[in-house]
């Protein structure tokens, strides 16, 4: 879901990650779901991207699943 919001954004991963404090490495496993977000990056993230209130909650939800690495 975050790809694609950074996708719709026009964004490059480096500006993202750049934008929200986290190493492009990060960024990619986030967007790949090898790695969960922290609430605090998945927030900064959401408002970096724009993302609508619905693509927020979706968003959030996924970040506390506890079955991944977080961020």
């Amino acid at each position: 879901m975050l790809k694609a919001l950074r996708e719709r954004s026009g964004k490059t991963q480096k500006q993202v990650a750049d934008a929200v404090g986290v190493n492009p490495t990060t960024l990619t496993k986030i967007e790949s779901g090898a790695r969960n977000p922290s609430v605090g990056v998945s927030d900064a993230l959401l408002d970096e991207l724009g993302a609508s209130h619905m693509e927020r909650s979706l968003a959030l939800a996924s970040a506390a699943s506890p079955t991944r690495k977080v961020a």
